[in-house]
């Protein structure tokens, strides 16, 4: 087989098991040491693309894995705890990030391997409040050692006449982008793809024109694990993973006229063949990071084209608890503004149990309003309690217990509306039957019940008289409409006895006005 020693065999294997597993490793290893510190790290710094895109960078250079930044980041995504649009100057990141491994095995790292091993052993052996770092360090230097070994089973192949004449085909440059494509998708990882890649040239296997390439094909090939992992996900997690997608694909595409030119230019710039290779992977992913960074609202609208949807995307976040304000009178203003945000979230959701009552329902949107509802409630709750252990009068204080009666009231309601929606799933999944005149009778309701929710939500905390005696009035004929509704829906009951959701329209007429009954609460707080 190509002139091959089986000794040469048997040396590489194992070194390609070791780089294997302690890539693996390493990455788990980081993950449990501060994954939950690089997701802290990841929603924190999205505020603007380019600290997403140093974020990207730092954590991915830390982990060694791009794909396992990208797949924190989809989950992130389908979580709602990043938006869409925050999450690509995180995967811009990542792809830059990812190029710190190549550095570190063209500069030879391999040569420390042995001590990294020993000191990883030793700290983990011992003990004590540096224990947590010791594997981590043992396999980081097990990548390198069995990058050693890969490159010392390597040298009696540098004058194989088989080896370098199959290596010399790859010198057609799609041939080696599907090579590399293909290589990363079996590994499940461009690092080791890469890793394998310069080592070859130390061993002068390959050289720069056939590497970069390969290369290249590996930086399409990093993407298919995010396709995998967010194809269950929401739209959102979707087009980040498209995004990943498109990200390398148009950055190779960009590169391909001018791959003669730009890596002439690297060799220019000196080093050995495996730094060239480095510094070239280097280069083509910063500038292809800065290209979409400057562009990214247009690839942002792109993606958004491509994968149209119109579901909304809804995040995991409060708009003015997220830092608790300092000041007293701050703080005040930001759980009142909480607090109005917070009706909105509570009436879209009942919204969406009328529409899951019609069949019409959006599962992922009411999973992701309740999550938020949940959010927000204890955010609320944890903003009333910080303010009611400060130095503040007696009246101030006394407004912000009014602001968490207010939030508890509005959380039963947010229960209210998930159990009309268990209702409404009941009544479909058992095939009952609710006529079409107790369903258009419901809509009603449902539209008296909907106009005090206005008058609570746009006029909190302020009711004025005007606003209560209209409050008034719309519970007179929501009361009087829910008794009509009874009395017409057991009369055509009796003459029409498939009618099968008796109990089910009892339950969401008795939810309706008990709703209204929390309305009023919240309005009593203020204004008996």
């Amino acid at each position: 087989m190509f002139g091959l020693d089986w000794s040469i065999i048997f040396a590489l294997i194992p070194g390609l098991i070791l780089f294997l597993y302690g890539i693996e490793q390493f990455s788990r290893e980081i993950n449990l040491v501060a994954g939950k510190k690089f997701k802290k790290i990841i929603e924190s710094a999205t505020k603007t693309p380019l600290r997403g895109f140093l974020a990207g960078t730092f954590v991915t250079s830390i982990l060694q894995s791009s794909t396992a930044t990208t797949v924190i980041t989809i989950s992130l995504v389908n979580a709602g705890l990043i938006s869409f649009y925050a999450s690509l100057g995180l995967i811009f990141g990542a792809n830059v990030g990812t190029t710190i491994t190549a550095q570190l095995v063209a500069f030879k790292l391999t040569f420390f391997a042995p001590f990294f091993i020993l000191i990883g052993f030793a700290v983990d052996l011992i003990g004590g409040k540096f224990k947590i770092l010791g594997k981590p360090i043992f396999y980081f230097g097990l990548v390198f050692f069995g990058l050693s070994l890969m490159s010392d089973a390597m040298l009696p192949l540098q004058g194989n006449t088989e080896i370098l004449s199959l290596i010399s085909t790859l010198e057609f440059v799609p041939l080696a982008i599907i090579v590399g494509f293909i290589l990363t998708n079996i590994f499940q990882s461009s690092s080791v793809v890469t890793g394998i890649i310069i080592v070859l040239a130390q061993n002068g296997l390959i050289n720069i024109w056939v590497a970069f390439p390969l290369i290249l094909g590996a930086d399409i090939g990093t993407t298919t694990t995010g396709l995998l992992v967010s194809s269950k996900m929401n739209i959102f997690a979707k087009r980040t993973a498209f995004a990943h997608v498109l990200f390398n694909l148009i950055g190779v595409l960009i590169f391909l006229p001018f791959i003669s030119f730009f890596i002439s230019f690297v060799i220019s710039l000196g080093g050995t063949e495996a730094i060239q290779i480095a510094n070239a992977q280097a280069l083509f992913k910063i500038i292809c990071a800065i290209i979409f960074l400057l562009c990214i609202k247009q690839f942002a609208g792109l993606i958004e084209r491509l994968s149209k949807s119109s579901e909304e995307e809804i995040l995991l976040k409060s708009k003015n608890l997220e830092v608790i304000p300092a000041g007293d009178y701050n703080l005040l203003i930001a759980v009142q503004n909480e607090l109005t945000d917070y009706f909105l979230v509570v009436q879209l959701l009942f919204d969406e149990a009328f529409k899951s009552i019609n069949g019409k329902s959006d599962l992922n949107k009411i999973d992701r309003l309740t999550e938020l509802s949940n959010y927000l409630h204890d955010k609320i709750s944890v903003a009333c309690m910080i303010y009611s252990k400060r130095n503040v009068s007696v009246f101030n204080l006394k407004q912000i217990i009014n602001f968490s009666r207010v939030s508890n009231n509005l959380f039963e309601l947010s229960s209210n509306a998930t159990n009309l929606i268990k209702i409404s799933n009941s009544v479909h999944l058992n095939n009952y039957t609710i006529s079409k005149k107790s369903l258009s009778e419901l809509d009603e309701i449902y539209s008296i019940f909907t106009k005090n929710f206005d008058l609570i939500k746009f006029n909190f905390p302020r009711f004025y008289d005007k606003i209560v005696d209209e409050f008034k009035v719309n519970e007179f004929f929501l009361q009087d409409k829910i008794a009509q509704a009874y009395d017409d829906y057991f009369t055509t009951l009796s003459i029409n006895s498939n009618l099968t959701a008796g109990t089910a329209f009892a339950q969401i007429t008795s939810i309706i006005w008990e709703s209204n009954i929390k309305l009023k609460d919240i309005r009593k707080i203020y204004k008996k």
